[in-house]
């Protein structure tokens, strides 16, 4: 399959994947070179490594993309809340901690 293709296809996946866990995924791109990702604590974190923020709801995952490394970070979608209803904070880790309204 063609690397324009492929991409096409993550593309998709991607955004499909959005819409299905209501969430946002930031790609942070860190130093060029080999070598591991670190996260904001400085710990470091082997490339398909997958860990979840405690003080914030978000999860982070180190990947290698176009030959250098990035953190993808999924965090919760802002909802926009319903008239008569409210915003239900929740506690945990990613995603069980992600804010849901009741009505």
């Amino acid at each position: 399959m063609a690397v324009a293709s492929r991409i096409y296809v993550y593309g998709i996946c991607l955004f499909l994947l959005i819409t299905l866990i209501n969430a946002s995924i930031l790609l942070t791109p860190l130093e060029p070179g080999p070598g591991p990702c670190y996260d904001k604590n400085g710990n470091e974190r082997k490339l398909r490594e997958v860990w979840k923020d405690e003080d914030k709801c978000e999860m982070h995952k180190c990947i290698l993309l176009r030959g250098r490394r990035h953190i993808q970070t999924y965090r919760c979608s802002i909802k926009d809340v319903p008239e008569g209803c409210r915003l239900l904070e929740r506690e945990g880790l990613y995603p069980d901690c992600c804010a849901d309204f009741v009505c």
